[in-house]
């Protein structure tokens, strides 16, 4: 749905904006994956964040795939954080939040899926990782995430409000 909508420019420009900040930062192990029905590692966790390599992800970056679910890339990117948290020696690891930031049109989520999605975030938290949404929208008049008609709003696993618009 991000090539259908318009929104392939502005994902490579957040997974650059992203990439920056986080290499300045040196906040820790980095992975990066895209998803669609399955998941596809750009960056593999743990390898150094260079320029080149920042470079290889956004080359190999694609939005090809048929169909997206969220199952698919949640199920196994928080099994790899959890290897990684159970690998770490340090144990300010074991104290420390992981940190899933999502880049997607928003466009993805079927109702199973919402519930299935619900289920995994609760269980993210509850083992200290946060995943974050981080929505694009497309710039073209009629493709905008807006334009969508129905709204759901719901309670979120840490308190928060969650409004999807369908």
């Amino acid at each position: 749905s991000m090539r259908e909508h318009g929104a392939t420019t502005f994902a490579g420009d957040a997974v650059v904006t992203l990439w920056k900040a986080l290499a300045q930062l040196e906040i820790g192990d980095v992975g990066v994956v895209s998803f669609d029905s399955r998941v596809h590692t750009l960056h593999k966790l743990g390898d150094p964040m260079s320029d080149a390599a920042g470079q290889h992800t956004l080359a190999n970056l694609s939005f090809d795939g048929d169909a997206t679910t969220f199952e698919a890339l949640m199920t196994p990117v928080l099994g790899t954080l959890d290897e990684a948290r159970a690998a770490s020696s340090v144990r300010a690891h074991e104290e420390a939040t992981q940190l899933v930031l999502i880049v997607s049109d928003g466009r993805v989520l079927s109702e199973q899926q919402r519930s299935n999605v619900k289920l995994l975030a609760t269980r993210a938290v509850q083992r200290g990782q946060l995943p974050v949404f981080l929505m694009l929208d497309s710039p073209d008049a009629g493709n905008s995430i807006t334009d969508v008609q129905t709204v759901s709003v719901s309670t979120g696993a840490g308190g928060g409000l969650c409004v999807a618009k369908q």
